[in-house]
């Protein structure tokens, strides 16, 4: 195994609610993840593209919550 995947497990918690779902660990060494918003195409990798996603996913939630708030705080909401 690599040195990916000898560390313990990243946590998915906390994660923007936008990942809901994207990542599932099915078994030992057996994880399904999805790239399409509707969750319809599954691709599957073990531990160590667990560990990549898992990152990846962490890094991209404050970017994604910035980038949000930024856009609903620039809205005009009076009258709707």
């Amino acid at each position: 195994m690599s040195g990916v995947a000898a560390a313990a497990a990243p946590d998915l918690e906390g994660l923007d609610p936008v990942f809901a779902g994207v990542v599932v660990r099915r078994a030992a060494d057996q994880v399904e993840f999805f790239q399409d918003r509707n969750k319809r195409w599954a691709f599957h990798c073990t531990d160590v593209g667990y560990h990549l996603l898992a990152r990846l996913l962490h890094a991209a939630s404050p970017v994604l919550g910035r980038g949000l708030h930024s856009s609903t705080s620039q809205l005009n909401l009076s009258g709707v």
